[in-house]
């Protein structure tokens, strides 16, 4: 997951029933910049970010890209572990590179040192890094969100808060952006959540909120079996006219 050029990160538990993470990551002769490391991560797995980073100026580009790389990192914790008890674990790293990061000793992890270098160059808010963590850690134990509020709960904490700390890295903070990031956040969540159904099912998973579901009279079997059943595309088609609705309202405040 890393790349051949690093190491993985290695966990142990400590006296009182603890977790320590340690990081044993270290770069060969011949490996690329962390930069370089960040940028690659997001293109292979964040592609439309990746284009989208490339059009920030270039005070923010790095640091941004930095911010994706970071949630790659955070995102792919539930695809790659079975037990929640690793998964936390490699969320407790996160925690403790962030509190790292901050004093300036990040581990020797590309995307540690790029983040580092982000708070310090941009002076960003540890509270919507601290969102991101709390957001990745509850979806370790949930297999779908029951209703729409907890989808957009979801969706402030990670892609709203990424917004915001992208906004940060490019100096601007008022409160009409931050409802604009908002919204765009939730719009993008649903429609990324759209676009992976057929991921999902192929993991026998639906993560099309309960109540949207219900309210349809249609059922997770529906959807796992494939079945494009009316009740089903109305479901679907109610979910994405909840993400056009957001879209709708950052329109409108820009009119």
């Amino acid at each position: 997951m890393w790349g051949h050029c690093w190491r993985r990160v290695q966990y142990q538990r400590v006296p009182g029933g603890g977790i320590s993470c340690i990081q044993v990551a270290q770069a060969s002769t011949s490996s690329r910049s962390s930069a370089a490391y960040c940028l690659d991560l997001v293109r292979r797995f964040d592609h439309e970010h990746y284009l989208c980073c490339l059009l920030l100026p270039q005070g923010s580009r790095a640091s941004s890209i930095a911010l994706r790389a970071l949630n790659v990192e955070l995102a792919q914790v539930k695809d790659v572990v079975s037990d929640k008890r690793i998964g936390e674990m490699r969320i407790q790293f996160w925690r403790d590179t962030i509190d790292l990061a901050f004093k300036g000793t990040p581990p020797q992890h590309p995307v540690a040192k790029e983040l580092s270098l982000a708070i310090h160059r941009h002076q960003l808010s540890k509270h919507w890094l601290t969102r991101l963590l709390d957001a990745r850690e509850r979806e370790l134990g949930v297999s779908t969100h029951l209703t729409t509020s907890d989808l957009e709960h979801h969706a402030e904490w990670t892609s709203s808060s990424l917004l915001y700390l992208t906004l940060q890295t490019l100096g601007v903070q008022d409160v009409s952006s931050d409802h604009a990031a908002s919204h765009v956040g939730k719009a993008e969540t649903i429609t990324t959540l759209l676009r992976a159904v057929p991921y999902h099912l192929s993991r026998r998973t639906v993560h099309i909120p309960m109540d949207i579901i219900s309210r349809h009279g249609a059922s997770q079997e529906d959807f796992l079996r494939g079945e494009a059943t009316q009740a089903v595309k109305d479901a679907t088609f109610d979910l994405a006219s909840l993400a056009n609705t957001h879209l709708q309202r950052v329109l409108h405040s820009l009119v």
